[in-house]
């Protein structure tokens, strides 16, 4: 009996060498023994070794889990992955780019200005356009709603642009964009709509869209998150747009 208390302790001892298997009550902190989940090379158990999850101690951080945009965490350790969100004062919206083919002056015409498209009734809506296989966005604005029976204007301004252009106003002479900075004056009847597609931004942008001036937007700001509209509040309010990673 006194022989095999012997062996099983000597067993025990040769199993606490860095084994990187659960041995319970086992805190000896060595590096390669994980006493939290019994794997040695994935401390929080999320799949995704300890050599490349770039936070081994949270599990909603690993290689090939979704971005969550605006929480702090890398959420799929890739620094390169950017996130857009819009921002009210203290209320922030994340912002999924529209994804389409061809360039954003074509896009806008076609799609965004046409019915179905994403113009929405006394309301401005904002967006970020990304062609497809591009990774750079562009910034698209609407205004009103096509054969809504009002119509209305707008004074406008942007800063925070960096290089972007305007790449297309609805209607010439409505507005321009430079060293920057975007000033706009927009009129509409009760038929049609107004807008104008900015970009491509540059990487890490972060662009502030005032309208210290309007009528006929009574449904206040809109931003779109992929394929919904998600509303931020009266038109009154500085709206800010950014990219951030």
């Amino acid at each position: 009996m006194r022989r095999s208390m012997l062996l099983f302790v000597a067993l025990a001892l040769v199993g606490c060498e860095e084994s990187g298997t659960l041995i319970p009550g086992d805190d000896d902190a060595v590096a390669d023994d994980d006493d939290a989940t019994g794997d040695a090379n994935d401390q929080d158990g999320d799949g995704d070794p300890a050599a490349t999850d770039c936070d081994d101690a949270d599990p909603t951080v690993f290689h090939g889990n979704v971005e969550v945009c605006g929480d702090p965490l890398d959420n799929d350790c890739d620094p390169a992955t950017v996130c857009y969100t819009a921002q009210i004062g203290a209320v922030q919206q994340p912002m999924a780019p529209v994804v389409g083919e061809g360039g954003v002056a074509d896009w806008y015409q076609s799609v965004a200005v046409s019915d179905g498209g994403v113009t929405r009734s006394n309301s401005a809506v904002v967006l970020l356009y990304r062609r497809q296989g591009d990774s750079a966005v562009s910034l698209v604005f609407t205004l009103d709603g096509l054969n809504d029976g009002s119509g209305g204007y707008a004074l406008m301004s942007l800063q925070g642009l960096g290089s972007a252009e305007l790449a297309l106003v609805d209607d010439p002479g409505e507005g321009d964009v430079d060293n920057g900075n975007g000033s706009f004056g927009f009129q509409w009847v009760e038929c049609c709509v107004d807008g104008a597609a900015i970009g491509p931004m540059d990487a890490g942008f972060c662009a502030d869209i005032g309208m210290p001036e309007s009528e006929g937007l009574g449904g206040g700001w809109f931003v779109q998150d992929g394929a919904d509209a998600v509303s931020m509040g009266s038109t009154a309010e500085v709206l800010r747009i950014c990219e951030t990673q």
